[in-house]
């Protein structure tokens, strides 16, 4: 039988493997090191829940939309269960489901997660902070989604001052907050021509 710390190191270099897009590897070894570490420490042990979580990130960017569901879901409930409500833990698995209902389409629970992780951070780390701003442009994404465009729109420019502050105007995430500001002041322009073409 393995150790914990052999497990550890099995689920890491999932890690490795999954940031590098060697997804049937990263799958392999999560899935050995999760079997591995349900014998060791069971099921509900934190190392387990971790990499049942790093499992179902997998899944997420793999387009396996309902295993990685039924995975944050299992290991949500088990968070709550062992830290409570409002530890990074447990949030940052709410905010990955939260992600993933956006992807389904699912935009009530996506919409009460995402709050949920937004006001979680800001208690855990503050409203400056780079979880609380990327939750923050999340929720943000959620209500473009559902045509709540003005509070969208208030979302991204309060993300984005945030994560520019952070990172600097050059990195990722703030041109990707840019960018869907840039998309909803295209849809605004859009209207303003059907309303000045109306007859």
């Amino acid at each position: 039988m393995e150790s914990i710390a052999t497990l550890d190191a099995i689920s890491y270099l999932g890690n490795l493997y999954r940031e590098n897009h060697m997804l049937d590897a990263a799958e392999e070894l999560y899935k050995r090191a999760i079997e591995g570490k349900k014998k060791v420490v069971g099921v509900e042990h934190l190392s387990t829940l971790d990499s049942l979580h790093d499992l179902a990130i997998l899944y997420a960017s793999n387009d396996r939309l309902t295993e990685a569901q039924e995975l944050f879901q299992s290991v949500l409930k088990a968070y709550e269960k062992i830290n409570g409500m409002e530890h990074k833990l447990t949030v940052g698995v709410t905010h990955d489901l939260g992600r993933l209902y956006r992807l389904q389409g699912n935009l009530p629970d996506a919409t009460r997660l995402l709050e949920r992780a937004v006001d979680a951070n800001e208690k855990i780390y503050g409203p400056d902070h780079a979880q609380t701003l990327v939750a923050l442009y999340n929720l943000a994404l959620v209500f473009q989604d559902r045509g709540s465009l003005r509070l969208a729109e208030k979302y991204f420019r309060n993300a984005l001052t945030g994560l520019e502050c952070e990172y600097g105007c050059s990195h990722h995430l703030p041109r990707q907050v840019q960018e869907s500001l840039d998309s909803i002041e295209s849809v605004r322009k859009l209207k303003e021509v059907d309303l000045s073409q109306a007859p």
